[in-house]
């Protein structure tokens, strides 16, 4: 028997691997059609679509750690020229990514701590006291009453305006035995809504200034973490204001390289890793007009 052909691994340009146009006249003796060509598992690379071949200088260009020093080693290779066009830099509240964009871009760049990362951590406290008022509430309640109060968590952390009848019923059932959960959740909202307000900058602080008095006269301490690092990080945090800028790309990207990595079951070469990166945010557009 003889040995079966290897598929080649060969890169085609588009025209080599798009099957030919069946006619009339290429009809087989029989009066059927031959046999239409398998397509070829080569993936056609249009030049202009070729991902760049990743050096050992491009490497050096991701940071090894989170440490203030390598974050600030790796800010300072950005030329000069591109500098002087920055305008703000997003980051987490890590103290490491701010005080090394201090440090390197000075005062004339502006510090914005990501919305995103400020909503997590009023959100934690606010989910952590839940948690508290559900286990307190299940000791003290009786089974059939506890049943009633199934489905809270995913409530809590709706919009109001998306709630059900349903929800709302369930919150009401909570906070008739919990009046201190029903005002962190208010304070928590509140927050949420001065951040997707269309406000200056002084009229947030003026806000938030507000909100914080009030949270404190309350007597609640769930948020207690969150107000330390708003007092220590409140001027990054109300420079959102400014601009409304926000590290969602960053996150985003983050997110697909982490799902490519699963997908693949890691990988350890760097170039690859690059490739299918590529391939996951250009590839659809760019190979699409190819089938």
């Amino acid at each position: 028997m003889p040995e079966k052909p290897r598929r080649s691994s060969a890169v085609l340009s588009p025209e080599e691997v798009r099957p030919p146009r069946f006619t009339q006249a290429n009809k087989s003796s029989r009066g059927q059609y031959p046999e239409k060509p398998r397509r070829s598992s080569a993936v056609p690379f249009p030049e202009e679509a070729r991902p760049p071949r990743f050096t050992q200088a491009h490497k050096l260009s991701l940071p090894g750690d989170r440490k203030k020093k390598t974050v600030k080693k790796f800010l300072k290779t950005i030329p000069k020229r591109l500098r002087k066009n920055l305008g703000g830099v997003c980051s987490d509240m890590y103290d490491g990514f701010i005080n090394a964009a201090k440090e390197v871009f000075g005062k004339r760049v502006i510090i914005i701590a990501d919305r995103f990362h400020v909503a997590k951590l009023y959100r934690k406290d606010f989910d952590g006291f839940r948690r508290n008022e559900m286990n307190r509430l299940k000791k003290e309640l009786s089974e059939e009453e506890y049943g009633k109060l199934k489905g809270a968590m995913w409530a809590l952390r709706k919009k109001e305006d998306r709630l059900s009848d349903e929800e709302k019923e369930i919150l009401n059932c909570l906070f008739g035995y919990s009046p201190e959960l029903k005002l962190a959740y208010d304070f928590c909202n509140e927050l949420t809504d001065i951040f997707e307000e269309d406000i200056c900058k002084s009229d947030a602080e003026r806000e938030i200034r507000i909100w914080k008095i009030r949270v404190g006269a309350s007597g609640l301490k769930c948020f207690d973490s969150f107000l330390k690092t708003l007092g220590k990080r409140y001027r990054e945090i109300t420079n959102y204001f400014i601009s409304r800028q926000t590290s969602g790309f960053v996150e985003g990207l983050n997110n697909k390289i982490k799902v490519i990595k699963r997908r693949c079951y890691g990988i350890t070469n760097t170039d690859n890793l690059f490739r299918r990166i590529f391939l996951d945010i250009r590839g659809y557009s760019l190979f699409a007009g190819l089938h």
